[in-house]
């Protein structure tokens, strides 16, 4: 949904779409009866990020691995 990036919505565990109420909140419609009714906050920008982080924590540990072999050679 354009108003809430990374926001996903979920009935009895299936995929709805979200709707803006009040120009400010997100909202979904569920018919009548009881149900499971979730909201995830998934953003890709997580995503990115922990990409991020493992390739520079990978390079960090190939760089000091390097240096340690150097420095017994």
């Amino acid at each position: 949904m354009k108003h809430f990036p990374g926001w996903y919505g979920y009935v009895d565990g299936q995929p709805v779409p979200l709707h803006e109420v009040y120009g400010a909140l997100g909202g979904i419609v569920v018919g009548a009866g009881r149900h499971r009714v979730e909201m995830r906050y998934r953003p890709s920008s997580v995503y990115w990020g922990a990409g991020l982080t493992l390739t520079g924590s990978l390079a960090a540990l190939a760089a000091g691995y390097l240096s340690f072999i150097r420095q017994t050679h």
